[in-house]
């Protein structure tokens, strides 16, 4: 059978959930620290398997949570105390009602490790009370997954156990692999009660498959962890022995042990009792101790109405035929017999009633699997898209940010630039009308002609051994100044430097090395600094803010638009039209 008692890994999972998920949640109300005792004891009941007062202390904590807590995370515990409280009395059928509204609790808040032991505890009830072992395997199988994803080893382990009992109840050696993983794990993990649990199991089937010796040996680790940790002997292990050396032949040993095993189930209300019962009895009844035997049929029968365990009824039934027929009662040893025959067609008949309605119990719980599944997804999927979105709106803001924050540094950039033109141009304009008011006021002519050789400027300009003058250098550059601003020569885009040349009456190698030394660029550049001037001078006249592009360039003489944008943002900084733009702006703040 499959009990509560059979592993503690379900009180060490109780424990492991309540610190995963809550710590206990510090409640300040007092009706939240109620129910945080309340979860305490129950905690205490279920290690010291006192599932009446585990039961008491479930239905307080059901009537202290309120309509609004009804599907809460507590609520879903206080049904799973209570299910497994009545489980383990005299009403077991009762236990189904609170099992389920646990397991849809857990579902609805997603809370995978409340899922993972009301799952469990409800394979240990189609196991035990509707003697469903089939059913009860799909419950423990689901319960290991749903532990396996949300990492509750402890639970793993407990249903690989679970596993491992019920393939023994069906005599399939094949569980040997579930006890195995079992055992492995809980040595691994230094998890004694477990590891002894799991040693116990592989010796029931170890003793299946006729192995004894194996099984032996397996027994023999289980009583030396108990012995070893000082774990009180359980009634599985010493049921378990009895059955391995009724098998060995030593029948003596195996009363001895069914015999310490009796009251330890008594004491604990354990569906397991008509199995001690029947054990007993078929060993007493080898031992021709008739009404020794018969005495254990009936008590055993008596369990079976009391804790509604009809696992073991049909055989204990045939056990207490057998022994009428002994002590020469064969009209009841008939009664019994036929007794024995209805409650084995009555087994088989519940358990076809059992296949059909784990067809549809097993249809409901894919559904929900399903369902809980879409709403993990939905949850997940929801999760993400509020995320993705508060990561896009903080990635928005940066950028607006950043875009605002370099708006106004390019701003502040245009206003430095187009402020330094300005002044540049009002600075030229100074000069050139203080050099003209000197040349106006004096008559003196400096030459170096003059001069002896020796005195002569060391910058005259020079072309192949033949010299020119300083001054004569200086009026011819003058003039093509003057020429260039008062007719505007700049302006005709077919103008070149021969037309200039030929304006100066000079010759091609001194006019370019006289543009190089006082201009100090060539002639593209010479004749594109008054282009952009004029250029500078158009664009900052608010009042023509709407002439065009074009015709500002076609007027200063460019022949296109890409060299008058080229050069106009090389001499200043910025482009014509945000040039403009940035002169209106100050304007207007003006």
């Amino acid at each position: 059978m499959i009990t509560y008692r059979h592993t503690r890994f379900v009180i060490s999972s109780l424990l492991f959930v309540l610190s995963l998920t809550t710590g206990m949640q510090r409640a300040f109300a007092s009706n939240e620290r109620r129910i945080a005792e309340l979860q305490q004891r129950c905690i205490s009941s279920m290690t010291s398997f006192n599932y009446h007062q585990l039961g008491v202390d479930a239905s307080l904590m059901l009537r202290l949570l309120d309509e609004s807590q009804q599907e809460s995370r507590e609520s879903g515990y206080a049904n799973l105390y209570k299910g497994v409280a009545v489980m383990m009395g005299e009403n077991a059928t009762e236990a189904r009602g609170y099992l389920d509204k646990a397991l849809d609790t857990g579902w609805a808040v997603n809370n995978d490790s409340l899922v993972a032991l009301t799952l469990n505890s409800l394979g240990i009830y189609e196991a035990n009370v509707n003697s469903n072992l089939y059913l009860a395997q799909r419950y423990f199988i689901q319960s290991g997954e749903v532990a396996d994803r949300c990492g509750f080893t402890l639970m793993k382990n407990g249903t690989r156990s679970n596993l491992a009992s019920v393939a023994a109840e069906l005599n399939d050696t094949t569980g040997i692999t579930y006890a195995m993983e079992s055992y492995r794990d809980a040595l691994t993990q230094g998890w004694h009660h477990e590891r002894s649990s799991a040693a116990t199991i592989l010796a029931k089937l170890y003793n299946l498959k006729g192995d004894t010796a194996v099984a032996r040996i397996y027994i023999a680790v289980a009583r030396n962890i108990v012995d070893s940790c000082g774990f009180e002997v359980n009634a599985e292990l010493l049921l378990e022995e009895a059955v391995i050396e009724e098998t060995a032949g030593d029948y003596d040993r195996a009363i001895e042990c069914v015999r310490q095993c009796i009251p330890l189930l008594v004491g604990q209300r354990s569906h397991t009792l008509p199995d001690a019962y029947l054990q007993l009895g078929s060993l007493l009844l080898l031992k021709k101790d008739y009404p020794g035997a018969l005495a254990c049929a009936e008590d055993g029968i008596d369990a079976c109405g009391r804790y509604a365990a009809n696992l073991q009824l049909g055989k204990l039934y045939k056990l207490k035929a057998d022994c009428f027929s002994k002590i020469g009662r064969p009209d009841s040893a008939v009664v019994y017999l036929r007794k024995a025959n209805q409650q084995i067609e009555n087994g088989h008949n519940l358990q076809m009633k059992h296949l059909e309605n784990e067809r549809r119990l097993m249809s409901e719980m894919d559904a929900k699997d399903k369902k809980a599944a879409v709403d993990r997804i939905r949850m997940s999927m929801q999760t993400r898209l509020i995320l993705a979105l508060v990561a896009s709106v903080a990635l928005l803001v940066i950028v607006i940010v950043v875009l605002v924050y370099n708006h106004r540094r390019r701003k502040r950039l245009y206003d430095s630039l187009v402020s330094k033109n300005q002044d540049s141009l009002a600075l030229a304009d100074r000069l050139r009308d203080e050099i003209e008011e000197m040349r106006n006021r004096s008559a003196v002519v400096f030459s170096n002609a003059a001069l002896p050789d020796s005195d002569r400027d060391e910058n005259d300009v020079t072309v192949k051994g033949k010299g020119i003058s300083r001054e004569k250098g200086a009026r011819l550059f003058e003039e093509a100044c003057r020429l260039m601003r008062e007719e505007r020569l700049y302006a005709d885009p077919k103008f070149t430097r021969e037309d200039l040349i030929e304006r100066l009456g000079t010759n091609h190698t001194y006019f370019t090395q006289l543009i190089k030394d006082f201009a100090g660029t060539n002639f593209t550049q010479f004749i594109n600094s008054y282009r952009i001037e004029e250029a500078i001078r158009i664009l900052s006249d608010v009042s023509r803010k709407d002439y065009p592009l074009k015709s500002v360039c076609s007027d200063v003489g460019f022949g296109s638009t890409t060299s008058f944008y080229k050069f106009f943002q090389a001499a200043t900084g910025v482009t014509p039209s945000i040039y403009r733009k940035t002169i209106l702006e100050k304007s207007g703040e003006e």
